[in-house]
């Protein structure tokens, strides 16, 4: 348990939020996925961080751009869409209406949304996707980020290490 979790902290958390804070669908390509993301993006790095800490999810990051006056810009993300949604549903009785309303519309459409990857059992070429045929790449914050079959991706570096060898006798 965190213990910065406290009533007090997670007031100051939505109030932060409320004012510089955004959730959003993550899209790829212009596609929603099913990833609910909580943001909060300043040039206080202290302020970001202690968003962070209290939370207890996502992670900050400095931003590529800077402001106009040259300040670097902080970004607090959670992309972990349990992590999101489970933190949204914490603070949303300290959020106002409007945020509240974009809450409830994500959770919505985030609770309808087919699983792609969780539910698949084998992979596009027949095998199946357990024990050690499963490799699991995750993302810096724990969340998965893809499933592999481990005997596709042998075989494909395989053929891959056969044509270099090939060029390099050519």
């Amino acid at each position: 348990m965190n213990e910065l979790r406290t009533p007090i902290n997670l007031a100051w958390l939505a109030g932060l939020f409320e004012g510089e804070g955004c959730v959003y669908m993550r899209t790829v390509h212009g596609k929603k996925m099913n990833r609910i993301v909580l943001q909060i993006a300043m040039t206080d790095e202290d302020v970001v961080r202690r968003a962070h800490a209290i939370a207890g999810v996502g992670f900050v990051v400095e931003h590529s751009r800077r402001t106009k006056t040259g300040k670097r810009v902080w970004n607090w993300r959670v992309t972990n869409a349990e992590h999101a949604a489970g933190l949204a549903m914490t603070l949303f009785t300290y959020l106002g209406e409007r945020r509240r309303k974009r809450i409830e519309q994500l959770l919505e459409e985030w609770k309808r949304a087919p699983i792609k990857h969780g539910r698949q059992k084998r992979c596009k070429h027949g095998h199946e996707l357990v024990g050690d045929n499963l490799v699991i790449e995750t993302n810096h914050d724990g969340s998965v980020r893809k499933r592999r079959c481990r005997e596709c991706t042998n075989r494909r570096q395989r053929e891959y290490n056969a044509r270099l060898a090939e060029q390099v006798a050519a």
